[in-house]
């Protein structure tokens, strides 16, 4: 893991050379959040990169991690967590976990967790889509 990958640009000049201390991990890739709209911290935002959105989460209070959509119509989209993450597949988000020494003012970060993907049918959304 590169610590350019995970930390934006100017957290990484800070460093002036010194190795970047790394803020968040992928805790699983082509994954949304079955819970999402119950863990949702703020506003969902579009950012250029996760390492935007990573920026974001560590900047924020009580967020213990994040998704973000590098693909489909969502591409762009950040949402920051205040909760675990109820894993199901899909083909748009990626998930995110803050360690622990890098979250702002939040209790203990809560783990990833992955259980079956029976979801009912959504509305406007395909389960792919879900965050």
């Amino acid at each position: 893991i590169f610590a350019d990958t995970f930390l934006p640009s100017d957290v990484l000049e800070a460093q002036s050379g010194a190795v970047a201390e790394i803020a968040w991990t992928l805790n699983a890739a082509r994954t949304g959040c079955r819970n999402w709209g119950t863990s949702e911290l703020g506003n969902t935002t579009v950012e250029r990169s996760a390492d935007t959105c990573g920026g974001r989460c560590r900047q924020t209070s009580g967020c213990i991690g994040f998704s973000y959509s590098s693909a489909c119509t969502q591409r762009g989209s950040c949402i920051l967590r205040s909760g675990s993450c109820n894993a199901l597949s899909s083909t748009c988000w990626d998930q995110y976990g803050m360690l622990h020494d890098s979250v702002a003012s939040a209790p203990e970060a809560v783990p990833f967790q992955s259980g079956p993907a029976v979801l009912p049918k959504p509305k406007g959304n395909t389960p792919s889509e879900t965050p």
